[in-house]
């Protein structure tokens, strides 16, 4: 049973990370528009940046989440 803890906890740890740092990503794309914007250029919110800061979101927290799930399993210490 503890096994199967371990497990969902790990797999809720990894869909939170990739959750996040998508959040993440976007709100620096948005902040960045938004300083662009008051600092006089154009505000330039196109779809295709949107959807590359997804994916550098997703990438990231893929790799952030699959990590530290790893390392908790192999017992690294101060995982």
């Amino acid at each position: 049973m503890k096994r199967n803890k371990n497990l969902i906890w790990c797999f809720i740890f990894i869909v939170v990370s990739l959750v996040g740092m998508t959040l993440l990503s976007l709100l620096g794309y948005f902040l960045s528009a938004l300083l662009w914007w008051v600092s006089g250029a154009e505000f330039e919110f196109n779809m295709a940046t949107i959807v590359t800061s997804i994916k550098i979101g997703v990438f990231g927290g893929g790799i952030v989440g699959l990590g530290v799930v790893l390392m908790r399993f192999f017992n690294v210490k101060g995982f």
